[in-house]
């Protein structure tokens, strides 16, 4: 929006930071697992948006929203047809103190063509849903098309 005061993100806000010990399998480069048990996950946000309530999950007047749970990553990526591929990407997160109503879940899906030596096109989605954010499933699609020239 033009109005500084309606504005719904900003630059790095909100910034997700997780990590954790976990267990990571790959079969091959097309399909991989990481579990982690033990995962502390930081939400920070700035500080214009939780002056009037909660943003993010963030609390209001604070920058920082702190969670400990289980995180999953799981990435296969497959050929369809010869020219064809799709790349799939799953995050999960359990809080395991402070949301008790269900899984985090982030779902990315992409399907890769390349159509000649010039021309590629890709198809994007992705669907969201945090249970601190904003309690609905997020969705977000795109299509592109390139021009490929090597000199």
């Amino acid at each position: 929006p033009k109005d500084p005061k309606n504005k719904i993100s900003h630059f790095f806000s909100p910034v997700f930071f997780q990590f954790g010990p976990g267990i990571f399998w790959k079969k091959h480069d097309n399909f991989k697992i990481n579990v982690s048990p033990a995962a502390p996950r930081f939400v920070f946000v700035h500080s214009e948006f939780t002056k009037n309530g909660k943003s993010f999950g963030v609390s209001r007047e604070e920058v920082m929203l702190f969670e400990f749970g289980a995180s999953l990553y799981t990435y296969y990526k497959f050929n369809i047809m010869k020219n064809i591929s799709m790349e799939n990407i799953f995050l999960a997160y359990a809080n395991y103190f402070n949301n008790t109503k269900g899984v985090d879940f982030d779902y990315q899906g992409t399907i890769s063509m390349k159509v000649n030596k010039f021309f590629s096109a890709n198809i994007y989605y992705e669907a969201l849903y945090d249970f601190e954010s904003l309690e609905m499933l997020q969705q977000k699609q795109s299509i592109g098309v390139g021009l490929k020239y090597a000199f």
